[in-house]
């Protein structure tokens, strides 16, 4: 079942404790996130004019409110077709728990994770794409924040993950303040203030618990109170200190279900998802 991290914990005045949490009997408590929710121009744009287009590698392109006023996404098929439909995780996981409510707890849904480079849920609103959205760059900021406000009025959560998708454990501090500088001055005014931060290039600050030391203070600094970083072993944990969360995540990928199927056990069966089909999955 889905659990937001505030059925898991609890901050009172900045003070931050483990809460107990009760559920159904045979009910496991999950916390989802998606990673870089984007819709990247590389991935849907095949003939270099920044728009979506047949020639991408076959993601959807944005998010969108359709006619009834539901997240959806925006696809465009290999006929050059412009589709509306659920062609990602957020539309997908809202039908599967209209039909399977006893899935959401609390009406909880995912945490969804964002960097700010390419622009935010498919719309261009970094600051480079002025140049060639020209008038059109403040109805793609202004939609943008239409889809924040949707997503978080459904029981969703927005993350960052990081400005420019970097190592925060790998880069120095420089880098790290850098990053957190053009995500409070380009991102922020667009999703408000953000306090989650899921760790992006499947790493964490540090493997050392707790949190300490001048990047972490920059962190913290920047608002961030609840950390997801990369679980390296399967072995799923949280850690509740007193200023903030912190959680181990698995990235459920191709690689990881078929190299590390073991990882899942509690939560899904591996070899009823990968196809027969598909290609050869890297191991990394």
């Amino acid at each position: 079942v889905l659990v937001s991290k505030d059925d898991i914990v609890e901050n009172a005045g900045g003070s931050f404790r483990a809460k107990t949490l009760y559920l159904p009997e045979g009910k496991k408590p999950l916390i989802l996130t998606q990673n870089q929710v984007n819709y990247y121009t590389y991935m849907i744009d095949g003939n270099g004019d920044n728009l979506p287009d047949q020639n991408g590698d076959g993601f959807a392109s944005k998010l969108i409110l359709d006619s009834s006023g539901k997240l959806a996404n925006e696809y465009v098929d290999k006929n050059g077709n412009t589709l509306t439909g659920e062609y990602d995780l957020i539309p997908i996981l809202n039908s599967f728990i209209s039909a399977h409510p006893d899935f959401s707890y609390q009406g909880a849904k995912a945490i969804i994770s964002v960097s700010g480079s390419d622009g935010l849920f498919g719309y261009r609103t970094n600051p480079g794409a002025k140049q060639w959205l020209k008038d059109k760059y403040d109805l793609e900021v202004e939609n943008a924040k239409k889809i924040a406000e949707a997503l978080r009025n459904d029981g969703y959560e927005i993350a960052c993950y990081t400005y420019d998708n970097i190592s925060y454990g790998k880069k120095s501090l420089d880098q790290v303040q850098d990053d957190l500088k053009k995500w409070k001055d380009e991102v922020t005014p667009i999703l408000g203030n953000v306090d989650i931060l899921v760790f992006a290039q499947e790493n964490d600050l540090t493997e050392n618990t707790p949190y300490s030391g001048d990047k972490f203070n920059a962190l913290m600094n920047a608002g961030f109170r609840y950390y997801f970083g990369f679980c390296q072993d399967g072995k799923l944990w949280a850690d509740v200190q007193d200023n903030y969360f912190r959680q181990a995540r698995i990235m459920v990928k191709g690689a990881s279900l078929k190299y590390n199927s073991s990882w899942f056990n509690d939560i899904l069966k591996p070899i009823e998802i990968l196809s027969s089909t598909r290609g050869t999955i890297p191991q990394s």
